[in-house]
Order: C-alpha cells, then sequence, then structure tokens
C-alpha cells in the first residue's frame, strides 16, 4: 500500500486492470453474479439431502437477500429440466421429487423456488396466469392459466422472476416438442413493462399497473408498448397488495382466485376458485382442532357450495355441492365434539 502518488509499475499494473474490467464488462455486481453461479454450482449435490440443507447451502455467507435470491435462481435454472412428458400428462410433482429427479414444469419450478425462499426467510409468491408461448393463438383467449411465475419482496419492492423461462426453452421445429436448455439472465428480476409483454397474472393486482390490461388485450396485442400507448405502468405499485400480505396462505389462495375469477369469469376459473376454497376447508378442518379453524372451514364450504351451484356443469355442480355440504358436516361434527378425529 502506498501513501501520496503510487509507484509507476503499481500505476500500470492499476491502470491494466481497470481496462480489463471496462473493456470487459466485469463491473463489482457481475462479479458477484459470478461468484453466486459458483457457489450455486457448488451445491449442486446438495439437492439429494433435502431442501433445508440446499437453502442453508446457497444462502450461507450471504447477508443480502437479493444475493440470495439469485443464488436460489442460478441452482434451478442450472439444475431443473423442463419435462415436456410432464407438461403434456398436466401432472404435478411435488417438491422432493423434483429435488430428487431435477425434472418439472412451470409450477413446479414456481413452487419450488418459493419453498426455498420460505425457507431463507424471504417473502414470495407463486403467480398463476397467462403467457404467450408454442400454442397461443391470436385473438384466441384460454379457458385457465397455462403458466406459473414468482414475485420476491426485497426492500418492499416486489421483483419478477420466470425461472422455468430462464432455463431454457421449449422448440417444437421438428414437430415434436424439446426441451432445449439455455439460461435467459432477462427472466430474472425483469423490468414491470418487459416482463408483461408475454406475461399476465390471473389476479390482475399482480400487474403492478395503474390500470389492468384485459385478457383480450393481452392476446390480441404482440407488444405491451402498445397496450399502455405510451404510458409506462407504475412499476412496482403494491399498495392494492397490501391486505393481501397481511393474509395466511389459506386467506391468500382464496382471495387470489376470487379476483382471478373476477378477472376472467370463466367455467374453469370457476372451478379452481371453488377447488381452492374445499382445500381450504379440508386443511382447516382435519388438522389440529382449532376452533377458529373449524369455524373458517364452515365459511369456505359455504362459499364453495354457492359457487357451485353457478356451475353449468350438472355432474360437478352436483359434486361439489356434496363435497361442500360433507365439508360443513365434518367441521360442525368437530366442533360439537372435541375429542373426535
Amino acid at each position: 500500500m502506498y501513501s501520496g502518488t503510487q509507484a509507476p509499475s503499481e500505476m500500470r499494473r492499476l491502470t491494466g486492470f481497470i481496462l480489463i474490467l471496462l473493456c470487459t464488462g466485469l463491473t463489482a455486481q457481475s462479479v458477484s453474479g459470478e461468484l453466486l453461479k459458483k457457489q450455486a454450482k457448488n451445491c449442486s449435490a446438495t439437492g439429494n439431502k433435502g431442501l433445508p440443507a440446499l437453502v442453508d447451502c446457497l444462502t450461507k455467507g450471504l447477508n443480502d437477500d437479493e444475493q440470495k435470491v439469485l443464488a436460489m435462481a442460478y441452482w434451478i435454472t442450472d439444475n431443473i429440466t423442463y419435462d415436456v412428458k410432464i407438461f403434456q400428462r398436466g401432472s404435478v410433482v411435488p417438491n422432493d421429487d423434483i429435488l430428487r429427479n431435477k425434472r418439472g414444469v412451470c409450477s413446479d419450478y414456481s413452487k419450488l423456488f418459493r419453498s426455498m425462499c420460505v425457507t431463507a426467510g424471504i417473502e414470495c409468491y407463486v403467480i398463476d396466469g397467462y403467457s404467450k408461448g408454442l400454442s397461443t393463438r391470436p385473438g384466441r383467449l384460454p379457458s385457465l392459466p397455462n403458466h406459473a411465475w414468482n414475485v420476491v419482496f426485497i426492500d418492499d419492492e416486489p421483483r419478477l422472476l420466470d425461472l422455468t423461462w430462464a432455463s431454457g426453452t421449449v422448440d417444437d421445429s421438428k414437430g415434436k416438442l424439446r426441451y432445449v436448455a439455455g439460461y435467459n439472465e432477462k427472466m430474472i428480476f425483469t423490468d414491470p413493462a418487459a416482463f408483461a409483454d408475454r406475461h399476465l397474472p390471473a389476479d390482475p393486482r399482480w400487474q403492478f399497473t395503474e390500470k389492468p390490461i384485459s385478457l383480450k388485450r393481452f392476446f390480441a396485442e404482440k407488444r405491451y408498448a402498445a397496450m399502455v400507448e405510451g404510458v409506462p405502468p407504475t412499476a412496482c405499485s403494491v399498495k392494492n397488495l397490501a391486505n393481501y400480505r397481511q393474509l395466511d396462505k389459506y386467506g391468500q389462495k382464496a382471495d387470489y382466485w376470487e379476483s382471478a375469477h373476477g378477472f376472467h369469469p370463466s367455467h374453469e376459473n370457476l372451478r379452481i376458485y371453488v377447488e381452492s376454497l374445499l382445500n381450504n376447508a379440508n386443511r382447516l378442518s382435519t388438522g389440529v382442532r382449532v376452533e377458529e379453524n373449524l369455524n373458517r372451514a364452515i365459511a369456505y364450504c359455504l362459499q364453495a357450495y354457492q359457487l357451485a351451484e353457478k356451475n353449468k356443469d350438472w355432474r360437478k355442480r352436483k359434486f361439489y355441492m356434496a363435497t361442500a355440504t360433507q365439508g360443513m358436516k365434518y367441521a360442525k361434527y368437530r366442533m360439537d365434539n372435541p375429542g373426535a378425529q
């Protein structure tokens, strides 16, 4: 270390190092990113030891939530492969199976990432929504959400990530769907305006805009810039989510699909809404007996029953109404019989 003027040789070395950084684009932030990617690679095999061990490995020595999120995102994009067969079957993979088999679809990527964030103490959500992809037909509206991604809150600001598309693409150029791995950094911490080119949340509150874009317009327009007509969105406006973020996981699930059904009242969204209420009721009434939970289960069943009456498919209507009735009876039975299981 020198005081005053640097020695000529030292100055030359320092100048050369600065020039290398400028020419290669290696800023302090990008160097940090490379180190995080290296840390993620060093934890590749840790996924076999379970989620807590994996998250502990990925976040070890990191104090900044943004760095933790990036390390976990890098691990997923580097280790999880999109499974076209699972996509075609429409099945869902549990987190443990994803960690063991390293395969899944968009809902699996996003749920795994949320579980990792929750384990690391970071606020994270799975956003079900609509995307423009291989199956998109201009002007044709899907009956239910066809994609899922994540929103994390860092310093109370939402950040957008699509780890499925960040890890690779699905190609059909040869007449058969196949996954092509390839990291896409643009899908991590994406600007809301750019993200909205091909992503539309089922719940319009997650668009982060003052005036939500309709589903019809989303699929009619090619670019987001055309939809907002030169007026940028209110990026990271979260005031409409304040109440939602205070709810527990049951309240959030019911609230999300209520908003999603209101945004696009298709029969499939009604089905998902009803099923979310019934699943909430089942989990609340079969767990440890808590009177408040049982009352909530009854309320969810009643709400599901009333919504099921609107279903035009008489078989589904009959099934959901019967399930809701049975759920209410069971919750009331446990209310009246404290020792009952």
